[in-house]
């Protein structure tokens, strides 16, 4: 098993302090991972999607922990086409001082048995295991953040059961975000763009996307020529959510016509484009 952009040890550590801080909240199964969407309708609580191309794809709340929105699927064809995309697998566990000494603690992965490994967060100061991922079956580590609003930071992480099963476990961390460097409500796991809302629109549309890390960012609207339309947004972003508004304009106050048009996010050597639909 492959896990991505963590940081990975190939060693025997089962000698080591086992405590287990992290408790579970929520968990659910869905025949793929759910998706962390964020706090869609601006309540202060975050929305997981069940995008696993059945019936209806369901918008669950975070907080009641039930389905909240449900867009009923009348072909497999189209929920793909307009659903809210796959951010990159590229994900990076955040690095958090869990057990609050001063030093930010980190995932391992012990392969001294190859066929099944085991994933733990380890303070690297004390060699002590501050929680042991069970059931040795992580399939993948999403997203880090206060999705239910309750001031504490969870960790929303799948395990792969075998065919059409995923089983999707928040864990609290147990840590309080006023104890975070930046206070931040939402500490993105990667960058990513998400598909605009709604797609097609008129007049406007909504684009959001996730900084990882601090940076120069830039959000172009091309068409389907490849000429720039609007530069959305060149400027210095911190980490964290956001979301912009396209109005159907151009760089010079334009209302620009029906038709596909693409938008592009720069961030260092990150890039990702998409592609949206006006409509007059």
């Amino acid at each position: 098993m492959k896990i991505y952009g963590l940081c990975a040890l190939v060693c025997y550590v089962c000698n080591l302090t086992f405590s287990q801080t992290f408790t579970v909240e929520w968990q659910f199964e869905t025949l793929n991972r759910a998706i962390y969407v964020g706090d869609v309708d601006g309540d202060g609580v975050g929305e997981f999607v069940d995008n696993s191309f059945q019936d209806d794809v369901k918008f669950l709340d975070a907080k009641t922990k039930t389905v909240k929105y449900t867009v009923a699927n009348t072909s497999i064809s189209t929920i793909e086409e307009t659903s809210i995309d796959l951010p990159s697998y590229n994900n990076r566990f955040p690095n958090i001082d869990y057990n609050n000494n001063g030093v930010s603690d980190f995932i391992f992965v012990d392969y001294f048995n190859p066929t099944n490994p085991i994933y733990r967060v380890i303070d690297p100061s004390t060699s002590s295991v501050i929680f042991e991922f069970p059931d040795n079956g992580v399939y993948q580590f999403g997203w880090l953040g206060d999705f239910d609003n309750d001031g504490i930071l969870e960790l929303s992480v799948s395990y792969y059961g075998g065919a059409a099963s995923t089983q999707n476990v928040i864990y609290s961390t147990g840590v309080t975000l006023s104890t975070l460097p930046d206070g931040g409500k939402y500490l993105p796991a990667n960058f990513n763009l998400s598909q605009n809302y709604p797609n097609p629109f008129n007049p406007s549309t909504s684009i959001q996307y996730s900084v990882k890390e601090p940076g120069s960012i830039t959000l172009i609207v091309y068409n389907e020529l490849g000429e720039k339309i609007r530069t959305l947004i060149d400027e210095w972003r911190t980490a964290g959510e956001y979301v912009i508004t396209w109005d159907g304009r151009n760089d010079y106050g334009i209302t620009v016509t029906s038709g596909k048009y693409f938008y592009q996010l720069q961030i260092g050597e990150y890039s990702s484009t998409k592609k949206m639909v006006l409509i007059r």
